[in-house]
């Protein structure tokens, strides 16, 4: 067993290190619970050039919980403690998630050696005597009359729903332009790094810009996928090759392209595969109904639609469709009939803020617990959980030996509908939204079954358990 150090030991250490400790050593002598990071080298090799005074502009997409970010909070200590001078940012989606990598990135630079300056108990900024130090700030957060010499942007983009959203890209790459770049010194270099998830992501619109005939524009990309072309891990002592091939099947290929292999997909492909079918239900299983409103019976408009969901661990059968075009009050006589015919069963429904009144009406003409949970992205989104389920393998139609003469007048349409769902202008789309929804509240109800159906269960709008 070895010894721990003393402080006095640790820093007779440092003076016989002195500033050639590589980043590499740096991070598991700090935080003896983090190896080495040989598998982000690319990005470790980034902040040696940095040490050394070059002026990087790079790009780095890495997959998540890969250890990017705790190599960026341990770069901003390990290059103060050799350049206290160094005027530092870290940018962040947020002013909280910026603020909490902050403090962590104090604690290293403190347990470091590096000296601050009494007043820098803030975490929006702390400063070193020499008058470098870091300060951090968020995505459209103020960086006014503080210059830059080195600018880390981590995970600009909060999740899939904002990266997909136009306004939020656009709002992310105008704060970029207009108040990041603004601040930077000549000569200063800005690193960033993010899990990708859509073409026009921060890295993708960056990448973008690139013109061969502006060398010293031009941005350095560095993707560091999962899986290389031999199918081995980028680092198989945390994440091995093996749990990646589970995890790719868990989330589908939409959200493995991009966020695990650096390389987004437009939209505009189909996002369900092929069909898997089920002979007979398993004994215990629950049922989750999900559905998705219209607002009028005009013939052009939406269909109301709900899909009858049974599920039994990681598997989902599906039961039943109904699907109408009629007024949401109309529909309600179709929501009494399902929920006569599975007792206990939950209702769920994405709406929108505009839309939640509806959940309320069908309650009152009903007598039925339609749960709204607000949507807070696109169908396309939405769809992802279960289309990976889908295409896994574990969400069921029925065969016909199923059936076995028994009319299903809603399987065609609702197997079209679903294997033809792009996300990108499709005709319709309410029978892709219900089984999302659907799905959704399966993967949270767990509650005994009696007679191989649930019990209700209570949650909130926001569908949480109360």
């Amino acid at each position: 067993m070895i010894a721990k150090l003393t402080t006095a030991e640790k820093d007779r250490l440092l003076t016989l290190l002195g500033t050639n400790e590589s980043l590499q050593y740096f991070i598991p002598r700090i935080t003896p619970r983090w190896e080495s990071p040989r598998h982000l080298k690319k990005l470790t090799d980034l902040f040696e050039r940095i040490m050394r005074g070059e002026a990087v502009r790079a790009l780095v997409s890495v997959p998540p919980q890969f250890g990017k970010t705790e190599v960026e909070l341990h770069a901003i200590a390990w290059l103060l403690r050799a350049r206290p001078e160094l005027p530092i940012a870290f940018v962040g989606y947020s002013a909280e998630f910026s603020r909490g990598k902050s403090r962590l990135a104090r604690s290293y630079a403190v347990e470091a050696g590096v000296q601050l300056v009494d007043d820098s108990k803030s975490m929006q900024a702390w400063l070193t005597p020499d008058g470098g130090g870091l300060r951090a700030t968020s995505i459209g957060g103020p960086l006014t009359g503080n210059p830059v010499k080195v600018a880390l942007v981590d995970d600009p983009h909060k999740d899939r729903a904002e990266a997909e959203s136009g306004l939020s890209r656009e709002r992310v790459h105008e704060w970029f332009h207009s108040t990041l770049i603004q601040r930077l010194h000549p000569g200063g270099s800005i690193v960033v790094v993010h899990t990708r998830w859509h073409p026009e992501d921060l890295i993708g619109h960056l990448l973008a810009s690139n013109d061969p005939s502006d060398p010293d524009g031009m941005w350095e990309h560095i993707n560091l996928p999962a899986l290389n072309e031999d199918g081995e891990s980028l680092w198989e002592s945390k994440r091995p090759a093996e749990f990646l091939r589970r995890r790719r099947v868990d989330i589908g290929e939409y959200n493995w392209a991009s966020l695990y292999m650096g390389q987004p997909r437009p939209r505009g492909a189909n996002v369900f595969g092929d069909t898997h079918f089920f002979d007979a239900l398993p004994e215990g299983y629950r049922v989750t109904i999900g559905v998705d409103f219209a607002y009028t019976a005009k013939t052009y408009a939406d269909f109301s639609v709900a899909v009858v969901l049974a599920r039994k661990g990681d598997t989902c059968f599906v039961l039943d469709v109904v699907r109408a075009q009629v007024k949401p009050e109309d529909f309600a006589k179709h929501i009494q009939n399902l929920a006569a015919t599975y007792k206990g069963a939950r209702f769920e429904s994405y709406v929108s803020t505009t839309e939640q009144g509806i959940t309320s009406l069908l309650r009152q003409l009903g007598g039925v617990p339609i749960h709204g949970r607000l949507a807070k992205a696109d169908k396309f989104v939405r769809a992802q959980p279960v289309a990976a389920a889908w295409n896994a393998g574990r969400v069921l139609i029925p065969s016909a030996k199923y059936l076995a003469g028994k009319k299903a007048d809603w399987l065609d349409a609702f197997v079209a509908e679903v294997c033809g769902f792009t996300g990108v202008k499709d005709r319709y789309d309410d029978q892709v939204d219900a089984l999302a929804s659907a799905f959704d509240a399966s993967a949270v109800s767990s509650a005994p079954t009696r007679g191989g159906i649930s019990k209700a269960i209570a949650f909130d709008d926001a569908g949480t358990g109360l």
